[in-house]
């Protein structure tokens, strides 16, 4: 009964951001579920990976901020508090996840905001099956299909950067660099689109 109660819906949208289930999130629980959960236990979720990477990201970002902070004072500026705390928290994910910083407004953002929006609509489908033609009509499906293909060739410019011999090394891997190195020792055939699927759920 506990296997029966722990599988997830297979809605539409989360099927298609999450390449038909190849992340922990969205995937309903199979062997291949356990296979990627196991794997990102081990290889990214590790308590000394979030001591080498990710807290120097995070105290950097935390003094950043400060300094905007005290900037914004000093000229007497008023202060957007939530955009505040929601660069810091864009700005750690991205730096971790990518391994570079995305300022308000680019390219990633918009994009961002769409998941965000096609994940909040109604989707018919996800409720009634058989009616998920009225979904084609309204628009849904098109504007899912080309927000998945504009973030598919985010991700896939992401990790062709990663994969340039002459890329600058750094003193630590982003999760992009642990994906990539641990691909071929994997206990399951880790393929682009598990990576593609992993980078979805830690940015959304």
């Amino acid at each position: 009964k506990d296997v029966i109660y722990s599988r997830r819906p297979a809605m539409p949208g989360q099927q298609k951001m999450s390449y038909n289930g190849l992340e922990i999130a969205f995937s309903p629980y199979s062997e291949q579920w356990r296979d990627v959960r196991k794997f990102c236990t081990l290889e990214l979720f590790t308590q000394k990976r979030a001591q080498m990477s990710v807290r120097p990201v995070r105290e950097q970002e935390v003094y950043r901020m400060i300094d905007g902070l005290e900037e914004a004072a000093s000229a007497s500026k008023e202060v957007d508090v939530h955009r505040c705390f929601s660069d810091f928290g864009s700005s750690v994910i991205t730096r971790v996840a990518f391994g570079k910083r995305y300022d308000e407004g680019g390219k990633f953002h918009r994009l961002l905001s769409d998941v965000e929006a096609l994940y909040a609509n109604f989707f018919v489908s996800d409720y009634f099956p058989m009616f998920g033609w009225i979904d084609k009509l309204t628009g849904m499906m098109a504007r899912l299909d080309r927000t998945f293909i504009e973030l598919d060739m985010f991700y896939q410019e992401l990790i062709d950067e990663h994969l340039k011999p002459d890329r600058p090394a750094s003193t630590t891997d982003d999760v992009i660099d642990v994906l990539l190195k641990n691909k071929s020792s994997a206990s399951f055939a880790l393929t682009m689109n598990h990576v593609k699927a992993i980078l979805m759920v830690i940015i959304m």
